[in-house]
């Protein structure tokens, strides 16, 4: 459970981290424009495009979700600590 907090926020540092958001940015950018440059009858090109931008955003999204898990992660053993301190609050 620990690994996947530890995972988790080091996927929330690298979504973070302005270096990342650079990259990303660049990287869809870079796409975007070739989308826009590839002749029209080239269907092959864009369709390779497309796959390539949807790869990307994949890629991204399976990053957040990472996040996503190890605050999930770290709330849910932050419940059990604290119905742990109250079970022992209980105790006789």
């Amino acid at each position: 459970m620990r690994d996947k907090v530890y995972i988790g926020a080091e996927a929330e540092r690298l979504l973070d981290s302005p270096i990342f958001k650079e990259a990303s940015q660049a990287v869809r950018d870079g796409i975007i424009s070739q989308m826009t440059k590839v002749p029209i009858k080239d269907a092959d090109m864009h369709t390779k495009l497309v796959l390539t931008l949807q790869l990307w955003e994949a890629l991204e999204r399976h990053i957040r979700n990472i996040a996503t898990t190890g605050k999930i992660e770290q709330f849910q053993i932050e419940q059990e600590a604290k119905q742990s301190k109250i079970r022992e609050m209980f105790r006789f």
